[in-house]
C-alpha cells in the first residue's frame, strides 16, 4: 500500500476522533470581544450508563448579531384544587346561594391560589452563518447539526430509535455524568446553561450560492432547560466561570457587522 495512501487512512481515524469544530472560523473572531461570542457543545453519554465523561460530539462558533430573549414561568391553582368534589360542591353551593338570597357564595380567601410548579428556563436567539472559506463547514455543516438536535438517531431497522437531548432517568446532566445528550450552550461568558433541550430550529438558506451550495444562512434557535431550575441553579448558570474554548482580550470591539462575505468560488 503507497504511503500515501497510509498517511492518509491514518490521518482520516484521527479526525474521527476529534470532535467537529464548525461555523464561524476564528479569522473572523480577530479582535472582537468574547462577551459576542457563542459556544454550543454536544456530547453523547458516559460509558457504564453515565459514569464518567461522554465523549464531545461536535462544538459550533457562533457570534452575537441580535438581542437574546429568555423566558421563564410558573402556574397557580385553587388551594382546595385536589380536594376530592371540592369544585361540584361549591358550584351547587354557589348556585344556590345565588337562586335564593342573590348573592355568590365564593369569598377573596377562596381564590386564594398555590403554587403548581415552575417551567423551564427558555432561550431564544438568532445565529447567522456566513462562509469565508469553506462553505460546508461554516455554513452547512453547522445549520445541519443544530438541525440535528432535534432528531432521534436511527434504531435497529426502524425500531429502538434513541431520542435527542439528555435521559429523563438521570438524577444529574453534566458534561462529566450524563446519559443521553448533553447540550451545553455559552453565551459570551456571561450565561452558561449545562444541559439544554432544543425545541425548534429554523434555517433559512440565502440565495447566494457556491458550488458546494448557499453561502449564508441565518438560523433562529430555541432552547429550553432539561427541567425548572431552581434559584440556586439560575445563579449558578449567570455566575459563568467556564470560559469559551478560546479566550481573547475582552477589551475587543463588539462587531459592528456581519462576517467578511465570500467572493468567488468557495
Amino acid at each position: 500500500m503507497p504511503i500515501t495512501t497510509i498517511t492518509k487512512n491514518f490521518g482520516n481515524a484521527l479526525k474521527s476522533l476529534l470532535p467537529i469544530v464548525c461555523g464561524v472560523p476564528d479569522s473572523v473572531f480577530s479582535g472582537i470581544s468574547d462577551r459576542y461570542k457563542i459556544e454550543i457543545h454536544a456530547h453523547e453519554g458516559g460509558s457504564l450508563g453515565g459514569l464518567g465523561k461522554g465523549k464531545q460530539i461536535f462544538r459550533i462558533n457562533a457570534y452575537l448579531q441580535d438581542k437574546i430573549s429568555l423566558t421563564g414561568g410558573n402556574t397557580w391553582g385553587s388551594i382546595a384544587q385536589d380536594i376530592p368534589y371540592y369544585q361540584k360542591v361549591i358550584d351547587k353551593v354557589d348556585a344556590a346561594a345565588q337562586g335564593i338570597f342573590g348573592r355568590t357564595a365564593k369569598t377573596a380567601m377562596s381564590t386564594q391560589r398555590k403554587w403548581t410548579g415552575s417551567s423551564p428556563i427558555g432561550i431564544n436567539l438568532k445565529l447567522k452563518f456566513e462562509a469565508v472559506n469553506k462553505v460546508n463547514e461554516e455554513v452547512l455543516l453547522p445549520c445541519k447539526l443544530l438541525q440535528s438536535l432535534t432528531l432521534p438517531y436511527s434504531g435497529i431497522k426502524g425500531f429502538g430509535l434513541l431520542p435527542p437531548g439528555p435521559n429523563p432517568y438521570t438524577l444529574e446532566q453534566t458534561e462529566e455524568s450524563s446519559r443521553g445528550e448533553n447540550v451545553t450552550i455559552n453565551v459570551g461568558n456571561f450565561i452558561r446553561f449545562t444541559s439544554v433541550i432544543v425545541t425548534n430550529v429554523k434555517v433559512t438558506y440565502e440565495n447566494r450560492m457556491s458550488d458546494d451550495g448557499p453561502i449564508g444562512a441565518e438560523v433562529d434557535l430555541s432552547i429550553e432547560t432539561w427541567r425548572m431550575l431552581t434559584r440556586d441553579e439560575l445563579d449558578t448558570a449567570y455566575d459563568n466561570d467556564i470560559k469559551i474554548t478560546q479566550s481573547r482580550d475582552l477589551q475587543g470591539v463588539r462587531p459592528l457587522e456581519g462576517p467578511v462575505q465570500a467572493n468567488g468560488n468557495l
